[in-house]
């Protein structure tokens, strides 16, 4: 019964052990997916930041076209 017993432990310690690295690789695999995320976030900015500057300038020529 004893080792009945032990089979069933060590048998419920491998499915738990398992159900742990499943878990591992989603959490690092949604963790590369959120970094790449705010690598396109960071450079969808800069471009936008790009543009802003680009329009300001366009206007600041416009304003001394009309002074």
């Amino acid at each position: 019964m004893e080792s009945h017993l032990g089979d069933r432990i060590e048998g419920r310690c491998s499915v738990l052990e398992s159900r742990v690295h499943e878990a591992e690789q989603k959490a690092k695999e949604s963790f590369v997916s959120l970094e790449m995320a705010r690598f396109e976030a960071e450079a969808e900015r800069n471009s936008l930041e790009k543009q802003i500057d680009d329009i300001k300038l366009e206007v600041h020529y416009i304003n001394r076209f009309f002074e």
